[in-house]
């Protein structure tokens, strides 16, 4: 025997909805509907987490190499490396690890670039130390904006920063360029002005060749490095 109260049908609602889905059915539908939005907003975080921190290590790597800093770049994590089930706060954690040694990297190389800009240069004319020195200022102001950047976004971090890091370390590259063409430049009127005509070439290619071949090669392993660190970037993940 069933017992039914007098009001169920209210209850229910199918006495007024007679054809249609009860409120049940709709409150469910309801419900998984929020929950496949959730999932999928979930999913795209996790993966712009993960974007981050390999970019991040990847940057990290090549400004502390411009800076001649001896460090081996860590592999590439994979979907599930940044999210442990415990400590539940262990993305943010090596988000914000990550950020503080991207700042400090950032902070060495300045160091770095502010101590060769102050070596003593003879011969060297007047309108060069003028773009020399505006170069540096302008680099100096990526630097400082960067820095900026990364203790602002160590909560939510933008993904534009990745592009803004090889920015910077390709300006760090020209200016590093520039400093061994001139050092080039100085020992020829160094060599033009202390040997013999006749053994100027000779010596000039003797006393830069070394160091252009070390600066060759450093540039090279810079280069290889980062168009490495992009293409894992770019293969690990997709963000639609």
């Amino acid at each position: 025997m069933t017992i039914r109260g007098a009001n169920a049908e209210v209850v229910s609602g199918s006495e007024i909805l007679r054809k249609g889905k009860g409120f049940l059915e709709v409150a469910q539908e309801h419900a998984e509907s929020s929950r496949a939005e959730l999932l999928d907003e979930t999913t795209r975080l996790r993966r712009l987490t993960l974007m981050t921190t390999n970019r991040l290590q990847s940057m990290i790597h090549g400004i502390r190499t411009l800076a001649s800093i001896k460090s081996e770049e860590l592999a590439s994590l994979d979907h599930d490396a940044p999210f442990p089930l415990t400590p539940i706060n262990a993305a943010d954690d090596k988000l914000l690890s990550l950020f503080a040694s991207a700042n400090d990297a950032l902070a060495t190389l300045s160091s770095h670039l502010s101590e060769r800009s102050s070596i003593p240069r003879e011969s060297t004319s007047e309108p060069t130390k003028a773009s020399e020195s505006a170069e540096r200022e302008r680099l100096q102001v990526i630097i400082d904006k960067l820095r900026t950047e990364l203790g602002m976004s160590c909560l939510c971090p933008s993904p534009d920063l990745s592009l803004t890091l090889l920015h910077l370390l390709d300006e760090a590259k020209k200016l590093h360029e520039r400093h061994a063409a001139e050092t080039c430049v100085l020992l020829s009127q160094v060599a033009t002005q202390c040997v013999p005509r006749i053994a100027v070439d000779v010596s000039v290619d003797l006393m830069t060749a070394p160091e252009r071949d070390a600066e060759r090669d450093r540039l090279n392993r810079i280069k290889k490095v980062m168009g490495e660190a992009w293409e894992r970037g770019s293969d690990v993940v997709y963000v639609s």
